[in-house]
């Protein structure tokens, strides 16, 4: 048997110490400081005009704990967001 990572979906905040996103980065998410220690991967996609958002930054991202997520930041709103948490 293959044994597949998937990505978990999650819409949670995280507060960006440290903008704009790189190697060494901070940011707060879920009560906890966390640096990036890698930048795995960029993309990007226009939201939905017809409701009114934005352009979308997404990053994959590993943290010095070892934990892989997806970031998205809103060029729009300029949130940032966990959207994605790797299994």
């Amino acid at each position: 048997m293959i044994s597949v990572n998937m990505p978990k979906p999650v819409d949670e905040p995280i507060v960006m110490l440290e903008p704009p996103l790189h190697d060494g980065s901070r940011f707060l998410w879920r009560g906890g400081e966390h640096r990036v220690s890698s930048l795995g991967g960029q993309w990007a996609c226009q939201g939905r005009w017809w409701l009114g958002e934005g352009y979308r930054q997404y990053f994959r991202v590993t943290t010095l704990g070892n934990i892989a997520l997806d970031l998205c930041h809103d060029e729009l709103t300029h949130a940032w967001t966990v959207v994605a948490l790797m299994d």
